[in-house]
């Protein structure tokens, strides 16, 4: 099951890559099934091969940190959050073709919030999105719960610092905690 789920999970982020980093006029043919019962090959993991002419380069964010998450929404397309580690979130943006940052207000006395640990997107309402973010090491380890309801143009903010902190930049925050909205009432997020 582990096994399934982390070559799922390198399967959806190579893929991610690869749609980012391809040119606008590659040729892009992505065929799982065998033609004229042609063998389909495999990598190690046991993930298709794509048919295509691409190079592959670096994706330009145009920011700080560490990416340590990609999160797409399952229910709109073209809606993409990235996370890094001391460098805030972004969002993808379709019709420039560039990353906007989400935290840019963030203050000096703040910038604990640039530390995203997770992200989730509501998926009754996917202009919604929750994050939590902080870090331990600055700010007395401020941690929030940022709540946007319009894409990350702006957020509420709820102060869980007495409560339980957050650490976008610790040592497994590439498989941080994943919040979840609950299925059964939206207006719960579970950790």
């Amino acid at each position: 099951m582990l096994l399934s789920l982390l070559k799922y999970c390198l399967f959806i982020f190579l893929t991610c890559l690869f749609l980012f980093a391809c040119k606008e006029d590659d040729e892009v043919i992505i065929d799982p099934q065998p033609e004229d019962n042609k063998e389909v090959v495999t990598d190690f993991y046991g993930i298709p091969t794509l048919k295509a002419n691409y190079s592959y380069g670096n994706v330009a964010v145009g920011g700080g940190g560490f990416v340590s998450g990609i999160i797409t929404s399952p229910f709109e397309k073209y809606l993409i959050y990235i996370r890094t580690d001391t460098g805030g979130a972004y969002r993808w943006i379709e019709s420039t073709q560039s990353w906007k940052s989400l935290l840019d207000f963030v203050s000096s006395d703040e910038t604990s919030i640039l530390g995203i640990q997770s992200i989730a997107i509501d998926p009754a309402n996917p202009s919604k999105v929750y994050m939590a973010a902080g870090l331990e090491y600055l700010n007395g380890g401020l941690s929030y719960i940022l709540i946007s309801n319009n894409y990350g143009e702006s957020f509420d903010k709820i102060n869980v610092t007495s409560k339980f902190t957050f650490h976008g930049n610790c040592m497994e925050r590439q498989n941080s905690k994943r919040p979840i909205v609950d299925p059964n009432s939206f207006n719960i997020l579970c950790f």
